[in-house]
Order: structure tokens, then sequence, then C-alpha cells
């Protein structure tokens, strides 16, 4: 992703030069004139007054713009909330209001569909019988890219009024998922507040750590040094566990390192560890980067992690997870920033670093989970231009008053209680990505999530795991490819 500060510079400060007092010839004192310090250098705008390229005068004659969306409340949310007093409520409809009055029209959110699946069906099933029910699209990255090639959104390159050279929108994160370097048909950026809560990171607890002889202090400094590595990671987890209850077993009551599933996490950890499953040629076409030492090295790495380590208790429920975590009974939670929303009533502070390196010379990385929400304009629209220019706006105020409404005030104040975890989270929402493979995996045979399959399986043997799955991905892949030259010619 486009790396890009959460804070925009404020305002320089103007230095006055006071009068100055010497003594002249004839001894009499001599008073040296003010001076001017008028400076001709411009200074930065701040964040919620960085301007868009949209015209002044636009004026759509109280048009209704409809927004799909998945039928969950995180989902819902990014797209229409109520004023509530909370603080990301709010800022979402003043986001929304604002947006209105100044493009004259009025914006309908139509939640459709719990289920991934349930949402990217009803979608593909409006737009194919022709219907114009939907002017734009929000649904979940795993189900919308892989539609985005079956000619149903509208290609997006050359748009009149989206301008992705802006900081609301997630340029690298795009390119990452287009194929070739010519058309897209989807967007990401700091409309998808889900994109940012997806985002990759471990939560310790502060207490539980200075038992171990630690203070948070050099836990964050490990990382700030960047020694924040799998060999730290397994000595904490492993000097945590306590057999609280005597009976010498491994049982949910006892205290661990962390809970973890063997779903979900195993992407988190591979994609943060420096694997990169997608090369490219001259003309952005991708090929499967899997086969490699470097991945099958660290496939070792992680299943010593995961069932070598007496500090980690396996299960699938993340309730479990996050439940023993705010109740001191686990160091670590092994998650993303949403989590930090079930943890506001836990009485023990907690900090927030990035998932670890698998080798010092790599940077801290952060995964945004498949289930983030992208954007895309059916090709049944019969405004274009209008809805087109409603998302830059949505994305740029989102941009300006709501990605710190959640970011700075919620995140970082109210849910993190030290200064150090907000620079921190600073770092992992800039070094926040995707993965081509990871992102189009149901449609690559399941390549994206070998490192999840080989963790269900209890196995490290990736050739017989790569070999079951090869054939199936590489097919994937030219069907990926010859649905976007069928669409670009």
């Amino acid at each position: 992703m486009k790396t890009r500060r959460i804070i925009c510079a404020l305002l320089a400060g103007v230095v006055t030069m006071l009068p100055a007092c010497g003594s002249g010839d004839n001894g009499e004192d001599e008073q040296t004139q003010p001076t001017d310090t008028s400076s001709d250098v411009e200074t930065e705008p701040s964040r919620e007054n960085t301007p868009d390229s949209l015209p002044d005068d636009l004026d759509f004659n109280g048009l209704n713009i409809r927004i799909v969306c998945r039928d969950v409340e995180i989902n819902v949310q990014e797209i229409s909330a109520e004023q509530t007093g909370d603080i990301i409520d709010d800022a979402i409809y003043n986001r929304n209001r604002m947006v209105e009055e100044r493009l004259n029209v009025t914006l309908e959110a139509i939640p459709t569909g719990t289920d991934s699946s349930q949402n990217a069906n009803a979608i593909r099933s409006s737009v194919m019988a022709g219907s114009d029910d939907y002017d734009i699209v929000s649904g979940s990255q795993w189900t919308i890219l892989p539609q985005s090639l079956e000619g149903i959104y509208t290609n997006l390159e050359g748009n009149k009024y989206i301008d992705l050279s802006q900081p609301w929108w997630w340029s690298d994160y795009i390119d990452e998922l287009k194929i070739g370097d010519g058309p897209y048909y989807f967007l990401n950026g700091d409309m998808s507040l889900s994109s940012i809560q997806n985002m990759s990171c471990i939560f310790f607890n502060k207490v539980m750590i200075e038992t171990l002889g630690t203070t948070a202090d050099e836990l964050y400094q490990l990382v700030l040094d960047g020694n924040w590595t799998y060999d730290e990671l397994n000595n904490y987890t492993r000097m945590a566990y306590r057999d609280v209850n005597g009976n010498s077993q491994y049982d949910e009551s006892d205290t661990y390192g962390f809970y973890v599933r063997v779903n979900t996490e195993p992407d988190h950890f591979t994609y943060t560890a420096g694997n990169v499953m997608c090369t490219r040629d001259s003309n952005g076409i991708p090929s499967l980067n899997i086969n490699t030492e470097y991945f099958i090295g660290y496939m070792e790495e992680l299943y010593n992690l995961y069932y070598n380590n007496e500090g980690v208790y396996i299960t699938d429920d993340e309730s479990l997870m996050i439940n023993r975590f705010a109740e001191d009974g686990s160091l670590f939670l092994i998650n993303r920033f949403v989590a930090a929303n079930s943890l506001r009533d836990m009485n023990s502070e907690y900090g927030i670093i990035p998932f670890p390196k698998y080798s010092e010379d790599q940077e801290y990385s952060a995964l945004v989970h498949d289930s983030a929400a992208i954007f895309a304009i059916p090709v049944t629209v019969t405004h274009y231009d209008e809805i087109s220019a409603t998302l830059e706006a949505l994305c740029a105020q989102s941009y300006r008053t709501v990605i710190p409404a959640y970011y700075e005030m919620a995140l970082k104040t109210k849910y993190v209680s030290d200064s150090t975890s907000g620079e921190i989270i600073d770092m992992i929402k800039n070094a926040a990505k995707t993965d081509f493979v990871y992102a189009y995996n149901y449609a690559l045979n399941g390549a994206g999530l070998i490192c999840r399959t080989m963790i269900n399986k209890k196995t490290t043997d990736f050739a017989s795991t790569w070999a079951s799955i090869e054939a199936g991905a590489e097919q994937g892949l030219e069907e990926l490819i010859e649905l976007y030259e069928q669409l670009e010619g």
C-alpha cells in the first residue's frame, strides 16, 4: 500500500524576531528596526483541509445514489451510520450529510446478504438481469475481485472524477490486485473503514508482560529497533505458559502465550513474514511464486510455533481467544485492529505491536484481511459521472474526518493508553498490504491459502501439498488472465 502518514503536518509556526538593542559609536542606545519575517514558503494544509480536484459547481439535482453492501454491522456502518454519540458513527453520518449537500444527492445504503457470497451473488444476479438496482457496490474483496473480471463492473481507467493520485485512494494496493497495466474495475481507499479494521496486529497484556521480567517499554523498543522476530515471539509465548489448575494438562483454563485458530491467523502470519507469492512480467501479468525455499523454510517455522510451543493453545473459537486475553488468560492476542472493539471493558492495560519478522532484514508488514470491503460501479448504471464523483467525494471526506476519528481518536486514544502504541499503530497502518495470490485465492485453487491448508493438516510437507493444487492454481491463473484480456480487448 502506498505509504501515507495518518497525521498531516500542521501549519508551520511563524517565528517573530524581537527588536535588538545595541550601542552606537556616540555611546547612545540604538534600536534596530523590526525585521520583516514574512515568508514565501508555502505550508502544507492540514489533513481536514486537504483539497480534492472535484469542480466546485457540481449539482446532481437530488439524484439518489444507492450503495449495496453486506448486511453486517461493520459494513453497513462504513456506508451509512446514524448519529449515536459514538465518535465513528457521528463522523460517518456527518461525512454523508456533507457529501449530500455538496453534490445535491441523497445516499441510500442497501444491505444485502449477511454472507459475502450471498452479497456477491445478489449483485451478480441483478447486473446480469440488466437491472439498474445499485449505483455503487461494496463487497468483500475475495468475492468482488473475481467478479470484476466477469464484465459486470465498469472499467474505471480514465475516469473523469476519480483521482488515484490523491492520498485517500490506495493506489499501490489497487495495482497489486490488477492484472496487467491497463483497466481496473475496483477501488479501495479510506472509504473502506473495514480495510483498516482488518489490518493484522498483535495486542499484548501490559500486566502479564511485567510478570515475565519485561516492561511494555522494553517490548516496544524491541519492535522499534527492528528486533521483534519469531524467535522473540516464541520465547515470550513459551515463558507465559502457566498450568493454573495443576492438572499437568494443556486446557483452556491455563494461562498461555496466546490462543490461536488454524483458520485466518495463518494468513496474517504468512503474508507479514516477507513471503511474496506473486511476480509480474514487464506488462504487469502475474505468475505464481509459491514454490520457493523461503516459503518452505517459513512454513516449518510457523508449524513449530503452532505445534511445538507449549504456550500456544489452538482453538476454532475467536470469542475464546479474545475473552481469555481480556481476562488476563493470555499474554498476546493475535488478531486485527477490529478486536479493539471487544476490549473496551478489559481491566488490564494493553499495547499493540506488529506481527513479527521472519528475518531481521525484512520490514514489518500487515495484511489486510480479504473480508475487507472494496468498491465497484456496475455496468448497469445510468449516471456514471455523477456516481464516480460521489465516490471521490465520499473517499476524500473519509480521509479528512472519518479515518482520523477512528484511527486517531478511537483506536489510538480511546483503546490504547500510551503514546508509543500510537507510533507503532502508525507504522503498522503504513506497512499494510495485500497479495495478488491471497486476494484471488478462491479462483486459484486455494494457492493463496496454502499456508492455512498446511497448518490445518499439521504438516510441513510442502511438496505433496503443492503438488495437489499446483495444476489447478496454474489453470485458474490462466483463466483469470484470459478474462482480463477479453475485457481489455
